[in-house]
């Protein structure tokens, strides 16, 4: 009888003992655990990035503001060449990587479009003027990261300003936009929605030139 007791006893003990079964509800926790983490990693990442782009546009622009004059040239000799401002975002970006502009990348107006080369940042730079029948474009510069387009168009095209900003006739202006992409970790690649575990970042600033038009590029 003592022995039958015992065996009716032993499904109960197991059922009562729950050694265990807290590593298994961690085991089970794990991933989604790793990918909250990642997913903040991630977030915490695009908005350090975007606010590095943010600054980096307003910088350019700084500088491009203070020239009286830019040569269309993306090889720097004299300091006055366009690529200057490449070069300068180059260092400002720091660590995110920009690549060396390269000659032929300077687009004046109606002169090609404003696709650029591979790399994992690039930037625009774009002159806009009123000249009497509204804010145009009058050349692009450009390097980096591919397949980005300007927003504010290519060629001779009427150029929507942002809110808040308008040109007179006669006035002129430096738009800057910086592109980066971003890559999430691999665990939360589809935290954008979209399910591409790549992101661009944007960002763009405008200035007024502030010692004369900047509405040619000079030759080389």
């Amino acid at each position: 009888m003592p022995a039958l007791a015992h065996a009716a006893r032993a499904p109960l003990r197991v059922l009562r003992d729950r050694r265990g079964v807290a590593a298994l509800e961690l085991a089970a926790a794990v991933p989604a655990l790793l990918a909250a983490l990642f997913g903040i990693i991630d977030v915490a990442g695009y908005v350090a990035t975007a606010n590095r782009l943010q600054r980096l546009a307003a910088d350019v622009a700084n500088i491009g503001s203070q020239f009286d004059g830019l040569r269309g040239c993306m090889a720097v000799s004299k300091g006055n060449e366009v690529g200057v401002l490449f070069l300068a975002a180059k260092e400002i970006a720091k660590p995110l990587f920009f690549p060396e502009p390269a000659d032929g990348a300077v687009s004046v107006a109606g002169g090609g479009a404003t696709t650029v080369p591979a790399a994992a940042g690039g930037l625009i730079v774009t002159s806009v003027a009123d000249k009497g029948s509204g804010p145009r474009i009058a050349w692009q510069a450009y390097a980096g990261i591919a397949p980005i387009n300007s927003r504010l168009g290519t060629g001779t095209a009427a150029v929507q300003l942002p809110t808040g900003f308008s040109l007179r006739p006669g006035d002129d202006t430096l738009f800057v936009e910086v592109f980066f992409t971003f890559q999430p970790y691999l665990l939360s690649g589809g935290w954008t929605g979209t399910g591409n575990p790549t992101v661009t970042a944007y960002s763009s600033a405008v200035f007024r030139p502030r010692l004369g038009a900047l509405t040619t590029l000079d030759p080389c």
